[in-house]
C-alpha cells in the first residue's frame, strides 16, 4: 500500500551527471585557443608535456576566476619572460591554497660600488 503524500515523484539525478552538471565547465576555451596557449607556453617550458600541464592550470584557473582566456593569452604574449613567469605565479597564486604559493626567483642585483669595496 503507498503512503500518499504531496512531495514531488522525482528521480534522484546520478552521481556522475551531477558531478559533470555542477562542477565541470564545457566549451570553456575553443580547440584553437588551447593550442595557441600551448605553443606560447612552449617556448617557456622545458617541454610539451610541461606545457600541456601548465596550459591546463592557466584555463582551469581562469575557469574559477571568470576570466576570459582571450584576455589572459593577450597579456602572456604581450610581455618578455620576467613579466610572464611574475604574472603567471600571481595568476596561478589566486586559486592555490596559502600553504602551497609558487614563487619567481629574483635576480640579486648587488650595486657595483658596494661589490668594489667588499674584498674577495
Amino acid at each position: 500500500m503507498t503512503i500518499p503524500s504531496n512531495l514531488p515523484n522525482v528521480k534522484a539525478e546520478s552521481t556522475p551527471n551531477y558531478f559533470n552538471n555542477y562542477f565541470v565547465k564545457q566549451g570553456f576555451v575553443t580547440p584553437n585557443q588551447y593550442d595557441a596557449l600551448l605553443g606560447l607556453l612552449m617556448k617557456r617550458t622545458s617541454s610539451k608535456q610541461a606545457a600541456e600541464h601548465l596550459t591546463g592550470a592557466i584555463i582551469q584557473g581562469a575557469a574559477q576566476q571568470d576570466t576570459n582566456v582571450t584576455e589572459l593569452f593577450d597579456v602572456i604574449k604581450k610581455s618578455n619572460q620576467v613579466e610572464m613567469d611574475s604574472f603567471l605565479a600571481f595568476f596561478l597564486n589566486n586559486t592555490r591554497v596559502g600553504t602551497s604559493y609558487l614563487g619567481v626567483k629574483n635576480a640579486n642585483n648587488t650595486n657595483p660600488y658596494i661589490t668594489r669595496t667588499i674584498l674577495v
